[in-house]
């Protein structure tokens, strides 16, 4: 999927690589920049978008107030690339070696956080990368989001925003670490 028009992508390493350390979307320069969080990266590339970047762009550039921003930096517990979060338990590597640093580097660049790596159990690597998470966010001390009317890192997807059970509030709210 191509992105939209007026968006720029980056990413590192770029292409499709195993691993994909962070991307970014910015659609205008002057404004803040948010660290999304995920789960794990999927098939976006520095030029291409997969649904969730795509769902995040729409998602965030229709913020205002204290949370408009003009981009994103997405970053993930785990950075290896896989379709399914719940097979990196399988993975002898699901994070790599410099993926914590990656997220400190990252959280340094941004104005804020989007907690989304979500709460549904996918094994260890991936409770373990949440965690992590948590921490280093909290140490940052960086404003955090999120979209569950309940405080918690909800994942920022289509299917969750369309949900009718109540899981997704419309507007960000500060997430409980």
């Amino acid at each position: 999927m191509k992105l939209p028009l007026g968006v720029q992508g980056k990413a590192y390493p770029t292409g499709r690589q195993a691993y994909r350390h962070w991307l970014s979307r910015t659609w205008n320069s002057s404004e803040p920049v948010a660290l999304i969080i995920g789960i794990n990266p999927n098939t976006a590339t520095e030029s291409e978008d997969d649904s969730m970047t795509n769902f995040l762009i729409e998602l965030l550039r229709g913020l205002d107030g204290e949370y408009k921003c003009g981009g994103y930096i997405l970053v993930n517990c785990c950075d290896f690339r896989h379709r399914q979060p719940k097979e990196l338990d399988n993975v002898v590597m699901p994070c790599s070696e410099t993926n914590i640093h990656t997220v400190e580097a990252k959280l340094l660049a941004c104005d804020f956080v989007v907690a989304s790596w979500g709460t549904t159990k996918y094994g260890k690597a991936i409770e373990d990368g949440r965690v992590q998470m948590a921490s280093l966010v909290e140490q940052s001390k960086k404003r955090v989001i999120c979209f569950s009317p309940r405080g918690v890192p909800i994942y920022c997807g289509r299917r969750n925003r369309n949900s009718t059970d109540g899981r997704w509030s419309s507007k960000p709210i500060p997430c409980v670490l």
